[in-house]
């Protein structure tokens, strides 16, 4: 067999089949499960910043009656919306949607369009399962998904744009007018969706289609790709100046509040020019992130799904470039050379987004960490491509059944570790998300009882993301105190309970003394104590 053929060696599946629609399903499965364990891990009871700020807002938004309103999230009404939608029509408050509904919708939506998306690919269904299979294996992806914000909307939409485009190719070549105008009307559907749920992620969408389609310019030429690359590139550019059309459209006409963001750019010019200038940082939010968790030694283990990720995928492009452009001894497809294309050009983007978070921008504290969710979701299609040119190698090989087995379980073990990242464990993290009813009850006291009243709940923020998201819009002058290291000067109140007590030892903060102090409320599982008055003007 001529070698530059090689490539023919893989079956070109026929989707649709029984085999087929069984792998879904069970990949469904698979992402239901791991929300379930999220979810059932916190006994249902968890709150971070982002599902906190979306479940106030989403409630605001429902007493507002509309989703334009003085309040609304400032980079997109996309997700409140909808929170809002799936609350009115089950009947269920945004706290509960967001917290026990949301993780659910995330994965399935995360799971079929990824497999939407690996099918065009990918050659068979099998290799379209393990690319979805590995990005089970990225905690950093299934964090994202999992949690109550809009990026479980931005996740899909941005898939299916890029599958969009490959289909309107398709269509475009086989002179089938229906599918050209479906699939160009879903391609801008999905662009509006995902700008409208966050301006960032929209901007962020249009850069990287347009470097994609500079990327598959560049190998246009017949001799690297046998003209292959040339219909994407085409699409791409077209597709890349009407959506910044649309994006103007939505930033300047539909969602104004957004649009301020465009200053953002105006600042990391600046920001970077001082940090060339001076070669000194303004921030450094990876060492922040790096005290999330327990030990050293928890860090180092959890690098290894972001480091081994990128490491392994690189590795996996310079072996196809080498023997497709190098060697020419395997031909690939014009969907493959999308692929590359997509995954180079979202490389860059998290490259560009490190100086950025240098300089302190500010833009959502670790662009880096937000960029890298969207290149992680290109790489397994990457890798399982470098797998594929080298199985028939490896099926001959001796050991090959040992090293099936090997991958297997390597397979289980980081499933099993990335889950504890993935899901924020209370046992490897210092950052908890969890609260008990208990502290939520004395949340709801102290609210209804008090007036411009300072509480302290312990040096971490969960209590005030909980508070925050049960009283958006509370009247009362209350605050509660979680942000500060020790009990804040003007808190009049501190809530103890079991634990508040155990999350000082990872944090190494120390308890205040309630010595002297009235116990106000006390249900045996949290406590809230209050200073006594010393003068007749307080109460």
């Amino acid at each position: 067999m001529n070698r530059r053929h090689a490539a023919q060696e893989f079956e070109v599946p026929t989707y649709g089949s029984p085999h087929g629609r069984s792998l879904v399903a069970l990949l469904v499965l698979v992402g239901i499960a791991y929300a379930a364990y999220f979810i059932l891990r916190y006994d249902g009871m968890w709150i971070e910043n982002d599902t906190s700020v979306f479940t106030g807002t989403t409630t605001a938004m429902l007493k507002a009656g509309s989703a334009f309103f003085a309040g609304q999230y400032s980079h997109g009404p996309g997700y409140p919306a909808w929170l809002g939608d799936v609350s009115l029509e089950t009947g269920l408050s945004p706290m509960v949607v967001n917290g026990l509904l949301a993780p659910f919708f995330g994965v399935v939506f995360m799971v079929l369009t990824a497999h939407l998306l690996y099918r065009k690919f990918l050659r068979t269904e099998a290799a379209v399962a393990v690319a979805v299979l590995i990005l089970f294996l990225v905690p950093d992806v299934m964090f994202t998904v999992l949690r109550g914000n809009h990026e479980k909307i931005n996740v899909p939409f941005i898939m299916l744009a890029f599958y969009c485009v490959l289909w309107v190719v398709d269509a475009v070549r086989n002179q089938d007018f229906r599918s050209i105008a479906l699939s160009t009307m879903l391609y801008y559907v999905s662009v509006f969706m995902n700008g409208v749920t966050n301006d960032y992620f929209g901007v962020f969408l249009i850069i990287a289609t347009f470097i994609a389609a500079l990327f598959l310019w560049l190998f246009r030429r017949p001799r690297w790709s046998g003209g292959a690359a040339l219909p994407y590139a085409k699409r791409f550019a077209a597709t890349t100046f009407i959506s910044g059309l649309l994006m103007v459209w939505v930033m300047v006409f539909l969602f104004p509040q957004s649009g301020s963001d465009t200053s953002l750019f105006v600042t990391l010019i600046h920001k970077l020019q001082n940090l060339f200038t001076t070669q000194v940082i303004s921030s450094n939010p990876y060492a922040i992130a790096s005290q999330q968790w327990t030990s050293p030694l928890v860090n180092t283990m959890f690098s290894v799904f972001h480091y081994g990720l990128i490491g392994i995928s690189a590795m996996s492009i310079v072996h196809l470039f080498v023997i497709v452009v190098v060697r020419k001894t395997v031909n690939i497809r014009g969907e493959e050379y999308v692929a590359v294309a997509s995954y180079v050009a979202l490389a860059i983007l998290v490259a560009i987004a490190i100086p950025a978070d240098l300089v302190g921008l500010n833009a959502g504290t670790n662009l880096e960490l937000r960029n890298y969710t969207y290149y992680a979701l290109f790489a397994p299609p990457i890798i399982v491509m470098m797998v594929g040119a080298l199985r028939a190698r490896l099926a001959h090989h001796r050991k090959a059944a040992w090293l099936r087995a090997t991958v297997a379980s390597m397979y289980a073990i980081l499933f099993v570790v990335g889950m504890l990242k993935g899901t924020v464990e209370p046992l490897v993290s210092n950052v908890w998300m969890q609260y008990t009813r208990s502290e939520r009850e004395a949340l709801v006291v102290f609210q209804n009882h008090t007036t411009d009243t300072a509480l302290w709940t312990g040096g971490g923020n969960r209590l005030a993301y909980l508070y925050n998201a049960l009283f958006p819009d509370s009247s009362t002058g209350d605050q509660v105190v979680g942000y500060s290291i020790g009990p804040s000067p003007y808190a009049t109140d501190i809530m103890t309970s079991p634990m508040i007590r155990a999350s000082t030892i990872p944090t190494q903060i120390a308890m205040p003394s309630v010595s002297g102090m009235d116990r106000v409320f006390d249900d045996g599982g949290a406590q809230i104590y209050r200073r006594p008055t010393t003068t007749p003007f307080q109460y």
